[in-house]
């Protein structure tokens, strides 16, 4: 048996090592000063921006910002033309009343019959024109816009297309209106060459499968050419006419005959020139028409004058009347 001593001293021994043990467990659970390991790195999310656009999308916003660009400027032109028309009507208009009979101050100009008021006149509308073709520079400016517009229409879509469309024509249109305004001015300041250089450019601007239609604008470069003396050219703008229409119509517009008969005389040619008036006889209603009709009148002698010159040929004699056998 142990004595009681023994035992006292196991009781110690026991306490000192629960003791030790209760103290490792504290020390455990206090914060350590030592710095913790670091965690294991977690790679963060890669920052995410809009999306980029697509090719259409691009070609779109590119087709949008040509529309406003010329929209814009056509707003702008437009404003510049109603302050060039407004000079152009007072300068003319000013100069027209000083002459003495205004409706033959064309006449005068083309047959240089030049009093000062009608010099005074002619200039203003020279300087007038110069205004417009100037103007009309500007604006076909606008063209290169519209042909990239119409470049990257089949990238658009239907709505833009029919915008594209739409400004289009718009731009055609008054880029001819302008080129007629211009020519028609230095047509009757009888500058025919600036006129005729502007006709033929606004015929050029028309597609080749509609210019067959064009028939206003052959007969208007035509007379130009017949003023200026270019009698060949404006045969060719007149014949180009009679040849689109159906041989049963072609020689219905008797004035438009006389016209091509007088190109017909004027290169030489009597003979078809004599043909040709008479389609225009035959179409104000022919010898038998009213008399006292001074442009009838004056067809009637241009014929005349040409059968004189080409000769008619004889009537053809009468046949013979059957003679009856004698009895």
């Amino acid at each position: 048996m142990c004595s009681r001593a023994g035992f006292v001293a196991v009781l110690a021994g026991v306490g000192l090592l629960v003791g030790w043990l209760g103290a490792g467990l504290a020390c455990a659970a206090e914060p350590s000063d030592a710095p913790a390991a670091p965690a294991p790195a977690v790679p963060a999310p890669a920052p995410t921006g809009p999306a980029q656009p697509s090719a259409q999308e691009l070609a779109v916003k590119k087709i949008e910002k040509l529309l406003n660009s010329a929209r814009d400027r056509m707003n702008d032109f437009q404003k510049e033309e109603f302050q060039i028309e407004m000079v152009a009507i007072k300068s003319t208009g000013t100069a027209l009343q000083a002459v003495k009979d205004p409706k033959k101050a064309a006449a005068n100009i083309a047959a240089n019959k030049m009093s000062p008021e009608v010099r005074a006149y002619r200039d203003a509308l020279l300087a007038a024109a110069g205004q417009w073709s100037g103007f009309l520079q500007r604006y076909s400016a606008l063209g290169r816009i519209m042909a990239t517009l119409q470049k990257e229409r089949p990238n658009a879509p239907a709505n833009l297309q029919a915008d594209i469309d739409a400004l289009a024509s718009k731009y055609n249109a008054k880029n001819r209106a302008l080129q007629l305004k211009a020519a028609g001015q230095y047509e009757e300041a009888a500058d025919y060459r600036s006129a005729l250089g502007l006709l033929t450019a606004a015929y050029q601007d028309i597609p080749e499968d509609k210019r067959a239609g064009e028939t206003a604008l052959k007969i208007e470069i035509g007379d130009v050419c017949a003023k200026a003396g270019d009698h060949a050219g404006a045969l060719a703008a007149y014949k180009s006419i009679l040849d689109a229409k159906p041989e049963k119509d072609r020689y219905n517009d008797a004035k438009f005959c006389e016209k091509v008969g007088d190109q017909y005389n004027a290169t030489g040619d009597a003979k078809t020139a004599l043909e040709m008036y008479k389609h225009a006889l035959d179409g104000t209603g022919g010898a038998k028409g009213a008399k006292g009709n001074k442009a009838l009148d004056a067809l009637k002698k241009k014929i005349a004058d040409l059968e004189k010159k080409v000769g008619t040929p004889a009537p053809a004699a009468a046949p013979a009347a059957a003679k009856t056998p004698a009895k």
